[in-house]
C-alpha cells in the first residue's frame, strides 16, 4: 500500500515538473526570442554551428532546451531546425558521456537519483540496447537524467550509448516539426499527425514499461519463493541423474 502511494506520488510529482517544464520553456521563449534569434540568424554560416553549440549545452546542464528548438525551426526552417536541433543533441549527449566517465560517479549523481538509476541499469541488464532505446523515449523523464544515468552504467559502451539515443530522439524531433508546421501553416492536418505521432510513442514506450514491470514483478517471485524453499532445489535431482538413478535399479545383480 505504501509503496503504491509512493509510486503515484513519483508519477504525480513527474506529471508536475513536465508541465512546469513546458510553462517554462513558453515563457523563455517570449521572453528571450528577440535576443536569441538575432544572433544566430545574423551568424551567417556560422549560424548553424552556433545553434548546434547552444542546444548541446542546453542538454549538458539542467536547462529546458524546447525554446530553442522552436527558435531554430524559425530561424532555418523546420526541418534544417530540426537537423540542427539533433545534432545539438548528439553533441550534447557525447560531451555529457565523457563528462560522467572523467568526473566520475560522485559527480553524475548530482543529476541522477539512486531510484532511476536502478531503474535503468535492471532496463539495460535484461533488455540491452533494446532498454536503453525504450529508456529514451519513455514520457516525463528529462533528457539530461537519462544522459548521465546511462553514461554511469559500466555495461552502456560510447557506440551504444550514441546509437540508441540519435534513434531515442528522432520521434520526438519529428512529432515536435509536425506541431510547429501546423501551428505556423495554420494546417490542422499536421498538428493532428504531430500530437498522433508524440501520442503513439508514449503508448508503445508505456506498453512496453508495464511488460518490462510484469516481466521483473514474475523474477522477483521466482526468486522470493526460491529462497522460502531452497531444499527443493537440493531435494530434487537433474533430470538425467534421476533417470539414470532409475535403470540401475532395474538392473539385475551379478
Amino acid at each position: 500500500m505504501a509503496a503504491t502511494k509512493q509510486k503515484r506520488g513519483t508519477t504525480l510529482g513527474w506529471t508536475i515538473g513536465t508541465l512546469a517544464l513546458g510553462i517554462a520553456s513558453v515563457f523563455l521563449y517570449y521572453r528571450y526570442q528577440h535576443d536569441v534569434s538575432p544572433f544566430i540568424r545574423h551568424a551567417g554560416v556560422l549560424g548553424p554551428i552556433t545553434a548546434v553549440i547552444l542546444m548541446a549545452i542546453l542538454c549538458i546542464i539542467p536547462f529546458p532546451a524546447e525554446f530553442l528548438m522552436v527558435i531554430d525551426m524559425q530561424v532555418f526552417g523546420v526541418w534544417w531546425g530540426i537537423l540542427w536541433v539533433w545534432l545539438g543533441a548528439m553533441l550534447g549527449a557525447w560531451v555529457t558521456y565523457l563528462i560522467a566517465k572523467r568526473l566520475g560517479e560522485s559527480f553524475a549523481r548530482r543529476f541522477v537519483s539512486e531510484k532511476h538509476l536502478n531503474k535503468l541499469s535492471d532496463m539495460v541488464k535484461r533488455h540491452g540496447a533494446i532498454g536503453l532505446l525504450m529508456a529514451r523515449m519513455i514520457p516525463l523523464i528529462p533528457f539530461v537524467v537519462l544522459n548521465y544515468a546511462s553514461a554511469m552504467l559500466p555495461e552502456v559502451h560510447l557506440l551504444t550509448y550514441l546509437v540508441t539515443t540519435g534513434i531515442g530522439i528522432m520521434p520526438y524531433d519529428l512529432g515536435a516539426a509536425l506541431l510547429f508546421l501546423g501551428f505556423s501553416k495554420r494546417w490542422l492536418e499536421w498538428i493532428i499527425a504531430g500530437g498522433v505521432t508524440l501520442v503513439l510513442i508514449w503508448l508503445i514506450t508505456l506498453y512496453w514499461q508495464h511488460r518490462h514491470r510484469e516481466e521483473r514483478r514474475k523474477s522477483q517471485v521466482h526468486l522470493n519463493s526460491q529462497a522460502q524453499h531452497p531444499q527443493d532445489l537440493q531435494a530434487a535431482p537433474p533430470r538425467d541423474t534421476a533417470r539414470r538413478f532409475r535403470e540401475t535399479r532395474r538392473r539385475p545383480l551379478p
